[in-house]
């Protein structure tokens, strides 16, 4: 303000930035979920949010007992359970490491993951394998036994066996030939009877005299 009763006015703008949120709206039970609306203050709008899962890191191994024909392949599931991302190692022991094809380390996500032991086996037996898959992260390891037979291959019979095979499955063509053959006999035997029933059930006539 001047002196002697003379004022002085200045005009100012001001900008004010705005801190790019905005404050909840009032719930407007609209039947839409808008911005500033949540399941706890507008529950008529916002539906309720689903629960986040929670994983207890652990693993599953099936079957652990099976059978396997000699140089033929046999499938376990291992199926990972983690809680967290991290890295598992997975190692078996037992066997011929020939003998087998898995993963030696993978990372899981949190949630679940399925892997596969696959065992080729070359020699008739009874075997035992350990399993063993750590979680790094963690520091957890679990451990499984599995347990699997290898039969023999199948081969052709030799020997008297094969003959005895043989001399079976001929014997069995024989006894359907000579079915075929009894059917054959038959039905043409009742072709030839069945006209001559025929003709004695007809009445003789006497010649006419003229």
């Amino acid at each position: 303000m001047a002196e002697c009763g003379y004022t002085d006015t200045r005009n100012v703008i001001i900008n004010i930035r705005g801190t790019g949120t905005q404050p909840p709206q009032a719930c407007n039970y609209n039947g839409v979920c808008e911005y500033g609306e949540s399941y706890q203050t507008c529950p008529h709008d916002c539906p309720e949010p689903e629960p986040t899962p929670t994983y207890i890191t652990s693993i599953d191994v099936h079957p652990t007992s099976l059978d396997i024909e000699n140089c033929a392949t046999g499938t376990v599931s291992i199926d990972i359970t983690s809680s967290k991302k991290q890295t598992f190692t997975i190692d078996v022991s037992g066997v011929s490491e020939e003998w087998l094809s898995y993963p030696g380390s993978l990372e899981v996500d949190v949630g679940d993951k399925r892997v596969y032991l696959y065992i080729t086996p070359k020699e008739p037996g009874t075997y035992t394998i350990d399993l063993s898959v750590k979680a790094e992260s963690e520091g957890k390891e679990f451990t499984e036994t599995v347990e699997f037979y290898v039969s023999p291959t199948q081969e052709a019979g030799t020997g008297m066996t094969g003959f005895l095979t043989a001399v079976s499955a001929n014997l069995a063509a024989v006894i359907i030939g000579i079915i075929i053959v009894i059917a054959v006999l038959l039905y043409i035997g009742f072709k030839r009877i069945r006209p001559e029933e025929e003709f004695s059930d007809l009445e003789p006539t006497e010649p006419k005299t003229f």
